[in-house]
């Protein structure tokens, strides 16, 4: 098991930690992936656990034991980078034999690991190929073949697949799970790419600005992110969040529960606030709802009704911008698809809405009924 305390990274001239006091703790077996935008701490941290970086305060224990101060070859930590880093002039075998040469490994021994490993990775039979002639899947397999055969406890992954073809990324997803369910590793995934978060991890950890926002199982956060920063970042696209406050009376000549941000009054499909809500203008609110929950109806019980401003096509289905007033949400449509210029009205079931407070904290998910 690793366990970070109080975690922390600075760098000289920044007024911000690139890793502010991050608490996490990543069981034995597991697959932990950290998630966020660029520049949000993910990969400081991986450079630390793995030690190629040493923390400004906080700790790393491996098993309970702190290796902060212990070197790099001796934590039982691989790391493969997003750029391979393999030696295109050398042949798959000396690229996978490297790590175990540089240990002074016995050359019996070097040769059995790396024959046994190259057949995990599905590289047998391109031992003595140069890697300049593998594709980018291969090399990557290579990069990761190297760091397995040291036999390392834990596996960290930068950034692993984002130079390769989505083909070639979807087959090395595949090949990361079986290498996860074969060898029983402890892998930690840095990605900014949420369908590989997704598709790999057991649980995700999400960062921003050096913090950890929300560590959660992938299926839970998913399904009800409990930070509104969660809500804003997971989703393709993401979430639409409303900020305003609750409002009960009039709107387009019916009455009802309202959402009022700015000049706009949204209508809920209940008549009736949910318990943890105070009706009025000083009482903020945010209020979510996802694209895809987002659908065409016809009559007055709409909850917005806008112009069409934008169409992205996307294959199979289709994200819309609506706009009303200075406002902009998204909704995702298969058929039918609305035009370009189109006023249209949008309803989403009662049970589709987040609501958060000030603080951007979940309150509740689902409106009440009437």
């Amino acid at each position: 098991m690793i366990e970070l305390i109080d975690l922390t990274k600075e760098y000289p001239g920044s007024s911000q930690a690139a890793v502010d006091k991050v608490n996490l703790f990543i069981e034995k077996g597991e697959t932990m992936a950290l998630l966020g935008p660029s520049g949000c701490g993910k990969t400081s941290t991986l450079n630390m656990i793995v030690g190629l970086e040493k923390p400004t305060s906080g700790d790393i224990r491996v098993n309970g034991q702190s290796i902060v101060n212990v070197p790099v070859e001796k934590r039982g930590i691989g790391l493969v980078f997003q750029d391979y880093a393999v030696f295109t002039s050398m042949t798959v075998r000396q690229n996978l034999a490297f790590g175990l040469e540089v240990r002074k490994t016995p050359k019996d021994i070097v040769k059995r690991e790396v024959e046994r490993t190259a057949e995990f990775i599905g590289l047998g039979n391109k031992l003595e190929a140069k890697a300049r002639s593998l594709s980018g899947s291969e090399l990557q397999r290579v990069a990761i073949g190297r760091t397995l055969v040291t036999q390392p406890s834990i596996l960290l992954l930068d950034e692993p697949l984002s130079n390769l073809e989505p083909e070639a990324r979807l087959s090395m997803r595949q090949e990361l799970r079986r290498l996860r369910q074969e060898l029983g590793l402890t892998i930690i995934y840095v990605t900014h790419d949420q369908v590989e978060a997704l598709s790999l991890a057991d649980r995700l950890a999400i960062m921003n600005f050096g913090r950890l926002i929300e560590v959660e199982r992938t299926a839970v956060m998913l399904e009800r992110p409990s930070a509104i920063q969660v809500a804003q970042f997971l989703g393709n696209p993401p979430m639409n969040i409303l900020q305003g406050y609750y409002r009960e009376g009039e709107a387009d000549g019916g009455g009802g529960l309202f959402f009022r941000q700015g000049k706009v009054d949204f209508k809920l499909p209940t008549k009736r606030p949910p318990d943890e809500v105070k009706l009025g203008g000083n009482q903020f609110y945010y209020l979510g709802v996802r694209p895809e929950d987002l659908r065409l109806t016809e009559g007055p019980d709409y909850f917005v009704q806008g112009v069409v401003t934008g169409l992205e096509r996307r294959g199979f289905d289709c994200v819309a911008n609506i706009t009303v007033d200075d406002l902009e949400i998204k909704a995702l449509f298969v058929e039918p698809v609305p035009a370009w210029g189109e006023t249209v009205s949008l309803s989403a079931p009662a049970d589709k809405f987040f609501l958060y407070d000030r603080r951007g904290q979940l309150l509740t998910v689902g409106l009440p009924g009437n």
